[in-house]
């Protein structure tokens, strides 16, 4: 899997950035740990957010990512320099992957350059007008240059030839003294990406296995021409920028389709931004679910030597107390015998003085009790007797029923034990399971989706089944609007037969609108008109094309805010029912909500909800269909969203007034849903 940008992919990112950022103004800067830093940004065509992470990438981002309470020194640092700055020029520097940001402060016209490498640890250093080093993510002596606070930056040495300008005759001499693969040696002494690398050798139809030592002139010249012709195309803008995937997963992004790679599955991309900022959040959640993956793997097998330990420790006390418990049985089966072994022995001991004596005593006269004595161990005061097949060290200094006694209460100490023993078992085992159901999860860092509101989301607005928007008026304010500004000849305009109603006109002339169109725009002006807070059922909606309309009232009368003039025949469509349909909509991996016509159905639809007026008040109602949405989507970064979203803003999208749910649908089914 590719982990960082390569100086190709740095190119191509940087034409697309140039021509988005030039001039745009850094409003502020976040240090994300662990290295990735957000600089929110306001162009022209409003706010972007320039991601940047040493070493592994920069471009721009659709997503949020978690922001710390607190900046750090560094970023704190860089706020205090470049707040307000105006984004001058972005360039990368030769074919390397360094990106070096011009910036431009305030009235006096302060120069800054802000210069991110992307290689080895990475790398973000902020310089002024002088090119002395002002401020750095990391500070670094180097044998060639220093990273220090005050010095002069410097550029590293390149190691590698320039395969842009370098001469066939260098490129021969080099591969000459080198060893290993062609494909090796393209990417370490030519510095060409490896996807890269690949691509040549799959165009020139040499094999990237071929010992270098054995390429020849001609073959080189093709790679050098194959390269260069690439490099240029891209340089060019000839680009068709996509994500390689397979089955398990993403493989890399890339900026052009490689011809090695076809038999993958390609995801197109509008821009190489976009294509980089979907690869790399999928990135982050893969790296963090290896990493959790192995913290899990590890703990798993601590646990697994765990419960081994412990079960062996187990079954070593189970046998202990049973081997106990056999002594005392055997004990208490030859108690009589036994006593009188130790009553004879002892008698001999205090006649004769010393156990040795009393042993051969016993022997010359008690054959029968001495063949019971194993041994005595005189300065433990124990002596071992026979029983059966048993030896069984006994305590002299306490009777055979006292030492059963004792070998029954070691017997239950150790079992109860081994019990404590087998509970503590039984919780790792299911810990265990615990962790091994567990699925992955990122746990470091986790991008969020920002939901940026387009231009006509100021306004009521759907779109219809055939992809045209729809857009109406929330005020008399909006109604002059749409009006003035967007109604236009050929357009249709649309209006419940009742004071007090959007104005509603589709985006689209009228040999675009399809009779489907008209349907699902006429549902739409019913819905939100005041026939929704009235509690009606049904309305009568007319349509007008827009030239018939006018804000010019006949000479001598006056036409408030809101109000128009429509002149000539009015369509009606009769006894229009008053619906709508909420629906959660997956575009492109985002997601998005619409109050439509409930006629309207649309593809990336997940989960639709429809209402009609009813008794439930509008915050109940947006609280219910946001708890709906949230236990229906099945998409994690879905429902993550949903639950971050405030009800405002589902109440928002509803019609004006009281509602209940009627309905609720997906792609896999339909259900009946009875509000009060």
């Amino acid at each position: 899997m590719k982990e960082s940008l390569t100086a190709i992919d740095i190119m191509v990112l940087v034409g697309e950035l140039k021509a988005l950022l030039k001039g745009a103004i850094v409003s502020n800067i976040y240090h994300v740990p662990d290295s990735l830093f957000l600089f929110k940004l306001h162009t022209k065509d409003g706010r972007k957010d320039l991601l940047i992470e040493p070493p592994r990438r920069i471009h721009l981002t659709k997503y949020e990512y978690p922001k710390p309470q607190k900046p750090t020194s560094f970023c704190y640092a860089l706020r205090r320099a470049l707040r307000q700055a105006r984004i001058q020029d972005i360039l990368q520097v030769e074919m390397e992957r360094i990106v070096e940001i011009s910036l431009l402060k305030g009235k006096e016209g302060i120069e800054y350059r802000l210069v991110i490498e992307l290689f080895r640890e990475g790398n973000l250093i902020l310089i002024d007008a002088d090119g002395r080093i002002l401020q750095a993510l990391r500070y670094k002596r180097m044998r060639d240059r220093a990273i220090v606070r005050g010095e002069h930056y410097v550029y590293p040495p390149r190691n590698t030839l320039n395969p842009l300008e370098a001469p066939i005759t260098d490129v021969l001499s080099m591969f000459s003294k080198s060893k290993g693969s062609l494909v090796r040696n393209l990417v370490t002494r030519l510095g060409i990406p490896p996807e890269i690398a690949e691509e040549i050798c799959f165009l020139t139809k040499i094999p990237k296995d071929r010992p270098i030592r054995g390429i020849s002139p001609d073959e080189v010249r093709d790679l050098l021409r194959s390269f260069r012709e690439i490099y240029e195309s891209l340089a060019q803008g000839s680009k068709e920028p996509c994500i390689v995937k397979r089955e398990e997963g993403y493989v890399g992004v890339y900026p052009l389709r490689l011809k090695h790679l076809e038999h993958m599955t390609l995801i197109p991309f509008k821009s190489f931004n976009e294509a980089v900022d979907e690869y790399f959040s999928f990135l982050i959640k893969e790296l963090d679910s290896l990493e959790l993956r192995k913290s899990t793997s590890t703990e798993l097998l601590k646990l697994e030597r765990r419960i081994a330990q412990h079960k062996e420790l187990m079954n070593q006390r189970l046998m202990e107390s049973k081997r106990y418990r056999d002594l005392a049985d055997s004990l208490y089966a030859n108690l009589p015998l036994i006593e009188a072994l130790i009553k004879t022995l002892k008698e001999f001991r205090e006649k004769l003085g010393s156990w040795d004596l009393a042993l051969g005593a016993i022997q010359a006269s008690h054959p029968s009790l001495a063949r019971y004595i194993s041994s005595i161990e005189p300065h433990k005061a124990t002596i071992i007797v026979k029983v059966g097949d048993k030896e069984i060290p006994l305590d002299l200094r306490l009777s055979p029923a006292q030492n059963a006694e004792r070998y029954y209460n070691l017997a239950k100490n150790l079992a109860r034990k081994a019990k404590r023993m087998a509970e503590l078992i039984e919780a790792e085992k299911l810990k265990l399971l615990k962790i091994g159901q567990e699925s992955p999860s990122v746990t470091r860092l986790k991008p969020r989706f920002i939901q940026r509101r387009e231009w006509y989301e100021r306004f009521y607005w759907f779109r219809t089944s055939n992809d045209v928007l729809v857009i109406g008026g929330r005020d008399s304010r909006q109604n002059d609007l749409l009006v003035k500004r967007y109604l236009r000849d050929d357009y249709l305009f649309f209006h419940a037969d009742i004071y007090g109603g959007p104005v509603v006109v589709p985006l689209a002339d009228r040999a675009s609108i399809k009779e489907s169109d008209i349907q699902e725009a006429a549902q739409f002006a019913a819905s939100f008109s005041r026939a929704w807070r009235e509690g009606l059922s049904s309305i009568d909606v007319y349509w007008v094309y827009g030239h018939q309309v006018s804000k010019s009232p006949p000479s001598g009368e006056y036409l408030p805010r809101g109000a128009f003039m429509v002149r000539g025949k009015r369509n009606y469509l009769r006894n229009v029912p008053l619906k709508v349909k909420v629906l959660l909509l997956d575009l492109n991996g985002l997601p998005k909500l619409m109050c439509a016509s409930a006629l309207t159905s649309r593809h990336e639809c997940l989960i639709w909800i429809e209402l009609m007026p009813g008794g439930i008040e509008k915050r109940k109602v947006s609280q219910k269909i946001k708890d709906i949405l949230i236990k229906k989507c099945g998409v994690d970064d879905f429902e993550a969203y949903l639950r971050r979203l405030p009800v405002e803003e589902i109440e928002r999208l509803l019609p004006p007034g009281r509602a209940r749910i009627m309905r609720i649908g997906s792609h896999s089914e339909t259900q009946e849903e009875r509000s009060p």
